[in-house]
């Protein structure tokens, strides 16, 4: 009897999809100053998400003095970090999107503890629908990465290539 092949997950999240779906409602929003605050460039997923929101914005005519992009570490201190340099801005963005949620409960944080609300004051979306994001005063809006689909796709044999 040969030896098992190790079973790999063959799993594309269509990133580019729903950071355009976050983006387009920001807009249809009214909102014009949008930040994003990205992962860490080191992973692939966190360039995906960086790269659609750039060219989201562009395809929205969203002028490039209007977006901000930060590089944050996929953590809630470095939400809070990454936004307490957006609101040092002189024209803070009046809406933020990040590349996780545990990034944007940081960037709720922030917000609270500079006296602004959400979302009179600045809209925030996160990204994954944690279980946590349910949790957050105000309610976390966020990109939800269908959990069961993702689950749902077949193993796939690994052929070493």
């Amino acid at each position: 009897m040969g030896k098992a092949k190790p079973l790999i997950t063959d799993i594309d999240v269509n990133y580019h999809k729903r950071i355009v779906e976050a983006v387009q409602h920001i807009v249809a929003l009214g909102h014009e100053r949008i930040a994003f605050i990205s992962g860490p460039l080191t992973l692939k997923s966190a360039r995906t998400r960086r790269s659609a929101f750039l060219k989201c914005m562009v395809a929205c005519g969203i002028s490039d003095c209007f977006r901000t992009v930060i590089e944050g570490d996929h953590k809630i201190d470095g939400g809070a970090v990454a936004m307490g340099q957006l609101l040092s801005l002189p024209h803070p963005p009046t809406a933020v999107l990040t590349s996780n949620d545990l990034t944007a409960i940081g960037v709720l944080r922030a917000i609270d503890l500079a006296g602004l609300r959400v979302p009179e004051d600045i809209s925030v979306a996160g990204f994954e629908d944690i279980e946590l994001s349910q949790s957050t005063y105000p309610p976390l809006t966020t990109i939800r990465l269908s959990r069961d689909e993702l689950g749902g796709r077949r193993l796939m044999p690994c052929t070493g290539q």
